[in-house]
């Protein structure tokens, strides 16, 4: 059975084809991207190492934040593990640590679920807000 309104779907697991799965997680943030675009962020997500100017020293590189931070992290991510986020967290001086709970894992962020999306901006503007 294949769900013709993609917008009431509540949960992944109420998905009956792989056709309106790849329509949903693809529609909005990754169809508007380019191939060049595509290759810088492989490129990046393939150099990208905070640590880099550190000697290879995470620890010391993230204890050097001083800015007001927040670890957002996704509870179902398989790619970014809840416990990876924790642990980088807890070397950033002045850090939160914040899980949202979602099935949809590291596309969470790509605002599938309204709800997901809700949570996101609300961390984020508890984080801007002026104290």
């Amino acid at each position: 059975r294949i769900i013709e309104n993609t917008d009431a779907v509540e949960s992944p697991l109420r998905y009956c084809a792989q056709e309106v799965l790849q329509l949903k997680l693809f529609s909005k943030s990754m169809r508007c991207r380019n191939e060049r675009q595509w290759l810088c962020m492989a490129e990046k997500w393939k150099h990208g190492d905070s640590s880099r100017d550190y000697d290879g020293n995470i620890e010391k590189a993230l204890s050097r934040i001083k800015a007001k931070t927040v670890v957002i992290a996704f509870k179902e991510d398989m790619f970014i593990p809840v416990r990876d986020c924790q642990d980088e967290q807890e070397k950033i001086n002045n850090s939160e640590l914040v899980i949202i709970d979602s099935l949809w894992g590291h596309f969470t962020m790509m605002g599938i679920d309204e709800n997901d999306f809700k949570a996101i901006n609300q961390t984020i503007e508890k984080l801007l807000a002026c104290d």
